[in-house]
């Protein structure tokens, strides 16, 4: 267990704050899939606390994901940041009084990944040329009466 991501809960006693400020290689973070990976370094700065019966981490992360595109499926930078995260393990848990919160790091990250990335800050090039599969929104305002029972058009709310 890489030292870094140990928090010994003993040092926390009698209200003692230790602070946290490490950058972390992304292996950690251990992603097997071929639309998702993170290159670059994991940051983490925040501070770690112990309350009656509980440890708190209060964490801002921050990496690089590596995504294709939704559209042209060229591979896309992704910035990841969890700002503010707050992470609460009790106490009973904690084997040894040490607490490895790398777990708890991956998670964030993973969590807060998006379901899609797009290039060019989300003006992919290649997105005019899916326009003529997309409906246009004229086509789908249409005045055509649909057909079938419609028990609330006559509803009017004042």
């Amino acid at each position: 267990m890489d030292e870094a991501f140990k928090i010994f809960v003993d040092r926390l006693k009698g209200g003692k704050v230790e602070k946290i400020d490490h950058s972390f290689a992304p292996d950690f973070i251990d992603v097997k899939e071929k639309d998702l990976s993170f290159p670059a370094g994991v940051e983490v700065r925040g501070e770690a606390y112990v309350t009656n019966e509980d440890l708190v981490l209060h964490l801002d992360i921050g990496t690089v994901g590596v995504m294709p595109c939704s559209i042209c499926n060229n591979p896309v930078d992704v910035r990841v940041d969890v700002a503010g995260c707050y992470h609460v393990e009790s106490l009973k848990k904690i084997k040894a009084g040490i607490f490895d919160m790398r777990d708890a790091i991956r998670e964030s990250v993973l969590l807060e990944c998006p379901a899609f990335a797009e290039c060019n800050e989300g003006s992919c090039p290649k997105r005019k040329e899916l326009g003529k599969f997309l409906k246009t929104s004229s086509s789908v305002e249409s005045d055509v009466e649909v057909e079938g029972y419609h028990p609330f058009t006559d509803l009017t709310l004042e």
